[in-house]
């Protein structure tokens, strides 16, 4: 008999108060994605009469069995409706495990038992990872099963399935930790929504911001070689794994660096939640020492963005003068005022916080106004760098105006001694005469 005060006894009530989720992981895994491999798989046999009267019944039953192949890998390796699910859920399960924050009666409720803060984690945490694995472990195999009366399955099949699920596992703890994460770091679900938005689109806004300013204020920037992909997205390396073109060392880094995400974040929304005060349900922010921090970060990166959009409107072209610059400042200026005080509104939950912290837009101004004469003056000198001839190995000549209508996208090839339209300067670095050259 289970002793109701072990482990896998606060595992099995845990998932009695989860019971829908576990519903809608199995529907999801167990019915819905077989059911989908089945109808996918019934498509092609559909074609096998007209294959018999082109090709004859041998290389008919070939070409269908390659497409079974095919399909089995689409829709049980690194498909995307399997990749769908696990984002969602990653996110159901860790605000619906821990939404007992958001409220003051349960908290006191949780906090009566006679149970460990780090047990309850523990057992949530543990918890939200079987309602993803069991449902999809059934699900691969219903599916596995599904293909190999296809005559669909085999051992490349099988390596191919599995290696997909380690990759969907480790998507699911970097989605899981960083929902959790906005979790513990707000007591109000629409803020925890919010929260989690700006984590997964954060980097790509700052990596926005550096190129379109780069691009605007920089002679010399190369738009073809610079890219706005996020590093440190899980949706990026997920990304970076199952794509065909990416190296094998490629992919081996990104493993790892996915599971040092997964394990920082996780330990992060650990050392929050340990940290995080009880009677903090309700509010917009539980820590108030980040409140500052994160509405700089974010008032910071959209003044710029804002910025930069009408710039293009009035045509602020500053390596051309200084036309419509103005327009520009007071763009800035207005939504370090305005973003300010919607976050401190959003904060407080009151209107009359749009007039509260006035440092914090000050402060915000100045980093606006830094970064902003950062670019336009080159500060760090992009502009002037010439690199020590002896470090450079090869070295490209590219017109001065080929970002023009007449040049866009031309490269000298100095081998072949023509100009091409396509591709880009690093694929023709076949001066070595650098020192001439730098």
């Amino acid at each position: 008999m289970m002793s109701k005060s072990s482990f896998l006894g606060s595992l099995k009530e845990n998932s009695k108060r989860r019971l829908w989720v576990w519903v809608s992981s199995l529907l999801a895994f167990v019915l819905v994605h077989p059911l989908t491999l089945a109808m996918q798989l019934s498509q092609v046999h559909h074609e096998m009469d007209w294959l018999v009267k082109e090709y004859g019944l041998e290389m008919a039953n070939e070409i269908i069995r390659s497409h079974f192949r095919e399909m089995v890998i689409w829709m049980l390796g690194p498909s995307v409706m399997l990749m769908i699910f696990t984002v969602v859920f990653a996110v159901v399960n860790a605000v619906q495990g821990f939404s007992w924050l958001y409220n003051r009666k349960k908290i006191d409720f949780y906090m009566g038992m006679p149970v460990k803060r780090s047990k309850r984690f523990l057992v949530i945490w543990v918890n939200g990872i079987l309602i993803y694995c069991i449902p999809y472990l059934l699900g691969i195999l219903i599916g596995m099963l599904i293909s190999a009366g296809n005559h669909g399955l085999d051992g490349g099949v099988v390596k191919v399935i599995f290696q997909a699920l380690f990759v969907h596992l480790l998507l699911y703890l970097c989605v899981y930790h960083l929902a959790m994460l906005a979790v513990m770091l707000t007591g109000n679900i629409v803020i925890t929504g919010m929260g989690f938005v700006v984590f997964c689109l954060y980097e790509w806004g700052v990596r926005r911001v550096d190129y379109v300013y780069r691009a605007r204020f920089f002679r010399y920037f190369d738009v073809s070689s610079y890219s706005t992909n996020m590093r440190f997205s899980p949706f990026n390396m997920y990304s970076d794994i199952v794509n065909d073109q990416a190296g094998m060392m490629i992919q081996i880094k990104t493993v790892i660096l996915m599971c040092i995400f997964a394990v920082v974040i996780g330990g992060i929304s650990y050392f929050c939640y340990r940290k995080r005060p009880a009677e903090s349900a309700g509010w917009a922010m539980v820590f108030s020492h980040t409140k500052p921090v994160i509405k700089i970060l974010l008032v910071v990166p959209m003044a710029l963005l804002m910025g930069d959009m009408v710039s293009n409107e009035v045509r602020y072209q500053p390596q051309q003068g200084m036309s419509g610059v103005w327009y520009v400042i007071f763009a800035l200026a207005l939504v370090v005022v305005l973003g300010s005080a919607v976050i401190q509104v959003i904060y407080e939950f009151d209107i009359k916080g749009a007039l509260h912290k006035k440092g914090h837009i000050v402060i915000s101004g100045i980093l606006v106004a830094l970064i902003f004469m950062g670019y336009r003056y080159d500060l760090l000198h992009y502009d002037s760098f010439v690199p020590d001839p002896d470090k450079v190995e090869s070295i490209a000549f590219v017109p001065e105006q080929y970002e023009s209508v007449d040049y866009r996208s031309t490269w000298i090839n100095v081998k072949n001694g023509g100009i091409f339209r396509e591709g880009s300067p690093s694929e023709y670095m076949n001066l070595h005469n650098t020192e001439d050259v730098c």
